[in-house]
């Protein structure tokens, strides 16, 4: 659990000590949350989800996606028309594309229109 609070500062850009501040630990317990060598209230790993953007589940079990996609995601996309489901695929694989290849989102802005529902 430690090493992903750690990870998701840091994804974050946050410094022990500021994280530490904000959720009213000291930075040296907070280091030790982090090595594993001491555990933390309820209320303060509440606490750290929150300030962290991130579920319980991914710090507890590390289940979820690494960016900590929205739990309700699946749930979400079953109430879409199929069509509409499509043109999220497209649009999906068109950043992946993108990111794959370190191109800038403006030579893509053209192809939005090729996969509009």
């Amino acid at each position: 659990m430690g090493r992903r609070i750690k990870q998701r500062r840091k994804e974050l850009k946050l410094t022990q000590a500021g994280l530490a501040e904000a959720i009213g630990l000291s930075s040296n317990h907070l280091s030790s949350v982090e090595t594993g060598a001491r555990k933390l209230s309820l209320e303060k790993f509440i606490c750290i989800c929150d300030k962290l953007q991130a579920t319980p589940d991914f710090f507890l079990l590390g289940s979820t996606h690494r960016y900590n996609l929205p739990e309700n995601l699946m749930d979400t996309l079953k109430l879409l028309l199929p069509e509409d489901v499509d043109f999220i695929m497209k649009t999906a694989n068109l950043l992946i594309e993108r990111n794959k290849e370190g191109n800038i989102a403006e030579q893509y802005l053209e192809r939005i229109d090729d996969i509009k529902p």
